[in-house]
């Protein structure tokens, strides 16, 4: 479930990576290499900022997986002591 919400949100920044510098290269008079260190600088922040998202999300998904775990050794063990119960 957290998975697609990962993927609106890289597609996001890439179109807005891509608008501006779209943007920059119709209206600006940037030269060439300007725009080149533009481009590698947009595209170093949308690498960094889809790594971060992704840390958080792992993280984030230790702490329900672990929740989750918890809640399923909770009824495997009322389902035990009920198995027990109806053998005696």
């Amino acid at each position: 479930m957290q998975r697609n919400k990962a993927v609106p949100m890289t597609r996001s920044l890439l179109i807005i990576m891509v608008t501006f510098t779209c943007l920059i290269r119709m209206y600006g008079t940037v030269s060439f290499p300007l725009y080149a260190v533009l481009q590698c600088a947009l595209a170093g922040l949308f690498v960094l900022s889809t790594s971060i998202y992704g840390a958080f999300r792992i993280r984030n998904g230790d702490k329900e997986n672990k929740s989750y775990m918890e809640r399923i050794a909770r009824y495997d063990a009322l389902d035990a002591s009920r198995k027990m119960e109806n053998q005696i």
